[in-house]
């Protein structure tokens, strides 16, 4: 209603079908306070999975648009609060994620980052509990990403070291060979 009627009539003209992972953009003109809304398909019996991948999908068609914040809206989607929350999360934060360290290019002619989420009609604390594990295994990513030329054994002690001191849940042992 919000959009006029808008993806209503895609959906009766066959545009927007609801298959998996099918990303319809549309430019709102007023309604919301979005500048465009995406409607993407989660497929004939959507579980956490194709909920994730949904998100996924977003962000990465958020990021071709160079959008720099995305909101999910959960009403309609056949999970409880809480597990729809964290998929949602987790397949934005993880398909967001983008090795950069070596890119050489203007960074006008990469692609977009979204750095802002919201969740509507979430879970607040399940969004926090995401976030936190979406975050580590981002920066986990990261080590991995890194050549060893640039990451030895010391460098890795460094970063285990520093992520500690960062964290009071978190202790660091570096062993040295025997």
């Amino acid at each position: 209603r919000a959009l006029g009627g808008a993806i209503a009539r895609l959906v009766e003209a066959g545009e927007i079908r609801g298959g998996k992972e099918q990303v319809t953009v549309l430019h709102a003109d007023g309604g919301v306070r979005a500048k465009r809304v995406a409607v993407v398909g989660l497929g004939k019996s959507p579980g956490p999975a194709e909920v994730r991948l949904a998100a996924a999908a977003a962000v990465r068609a958020a990021s071709a648009a160079r959008a720099r914040s995305v909101a999910f809206a959960l009403d309609g989607v056949p999970l409880d609060a809480a597990e729809a929350t964290r998929c949602a999360v987790d397949g934005a934060a993880l398909a967001g994620y983008r090795f950069t360290r070596y890119l050489t290019a203007p960074a006008d002619e990469r692609p977009g980052e979204v750095g802002s989420l919201a969740v509507l009609g979430g879970d607040r604390a399940q969004a926090r509990i995401s976030a936190v594990l979406t975050e580590a295994t981002n920066r986990a990513r990261d080590l991995q990403n890194t050549p060893s030329r640039d990451m030895g054994p010391e460098e890795l002690a460094d970063r285990a070291r520093e992520l500690a001191k960062q964290h009071s849940t978190l202790t660091a042992r570096v062993h040295d060979r025997a």
